[in-house]
């Protein structure tokens, strides 16, 4: 490992290992370019996972307390775990499913995910395949004419019984319940993931009340339902539930949005520091070698999963930092 003296300002030091940093870090260096990638959480091996989700979620997930405002239903259900990422090497891209879908033209608007899950007579064994097996793209589009704007994609998704017990209906007990548990043998998952209004008021701050291990002030992370999110949510649990019926489903459940795995928009790119905190390169309007460089800088998402934009967006990033370093800009 190399060694940089804290005096040397030609060094590159990046916070954070994930989809954005992993990747901009990659491509410094085999620019020839000095880097410190710096990462909060440990490294894990091969040999430290384990087929259980709830031991898995404790070994990588970023636990630290945060809270919850507004009036999506993650403040009753998740108040101090409004988003889900991961504190390891290779951040959040170490639960990705792998979906890699590009963003369409008329897109970047922000991001909406609930689920249908489906019971059938025989058995369907949804924890054999892959958790995210197929992708359905036909309300995908722009179609107003639905009742809303933008789109999004229905995806095949498997959850294994800790997780299905905590997200089927969060908060809920009893006869009526566990009986949609006993029949996880002859249940399909299918995620819901769209395109959000992006909105003023939404909005990550410091929480003037309650402190972290370091005495430092939590974020709170505030979010409100849009209209336009709320009717596409409702037509993707027809749609969905049609798609069961089709396949003969005796049953579908609607379950509600989980704490937010695609975190986006908090520091989105403009043309004037009035409108955003950064250019179309990521780089700060305010501080000129300051850069965002993963879903903070978007403007808005898409129906898509933004992984592959993130990476996008940040191989450019490369190239333009390695310039603006060669001609001593920053």
């Amino acid at each position: 490992m190399a060694n940089y003296e804290l005096s040397d300002d030609s060094v590159v030091v990046i916070i954070g290992s994930g989809a954005g940093g992993g990747t901009l870090a990659n491509e410094l260096c085999q620019k020839g370019i000095k880097v410190v990638l710096l990462e909060a959480g440990p490294r894990h091996t091969i040999r430290d996972f384990v087929n259980n989700e709830w031991a898995a979620f404790s070994m990588l997930a970023w636990t630290d307390k945060r809270t919850a405002s507004g009036n999506w239903r993650v403040v009753k259900d998740f108040p101090n775990l409004p988003t889900w990422a991961c504190k390891t090497v290779g951040g959040t891209t170490v639960h990705w499913a792998g979906a890699s879908l590009r963003f369409q033209e008329h897109e970047f608007q922000a991001r909406t995910t609930c689920s249908v899950f489906a019971i059938f007579d025989q058995p369907v064994h949804m924890y054999r395949g892959t958790t995210m097996a197929g992708i359905v793209m036909d309300e995908a589009s722009n179609d107003p004419s639905r009742g809303f704007v933008g789109g999004y994609h229905m995806e095949t998704i498997s959850l294994g019984v800790p997780f299905l017990a905590a997200f089927l209906n969060p908060g809920a007990w009893g006869r009526d319940y566990t009986s949609l548990l006993e029949g996880y043998s002859n249940m399909a998952g299918m995620w819901l993931v769209g395109e959000d209004m992006p909105s003023a008021t939404n909005r990550i701050t410091l929480n003037p009340s309650e402190k972290d291990q370091w005495g430092l002030p939590i974020p709170d992370v505030h979010y409100d339902d849009h209209e336009n999110d709320i009717a596409m949510r409702n037509h993707a649990f027809k749609q969905g539930d049609a798609v069961y019926q089709a396949v003969e489903a005796t049953q579908t459940i609607e379950v509600p949005p989980y704490p937010s795995t695609h975190n986006l928009g908090t520091c989105r790119m403009s043309a004037n520091s009035r409108d955003g905190a950064c250019n179309k390169f990521g780089q700060t309007h305010d501080i000129a070698n300051l850069f965002i460089s993963d879903g903070s800088q978007f403007t808005s998402g898409g129906a898509e999963n933004p992984t592959l934009t993130i990476v996008t967006l940040a191989i450019r990033q490369s190239d333009y930092v390695a310039d603006q370093m060669g001609k001593n800009q920053i």
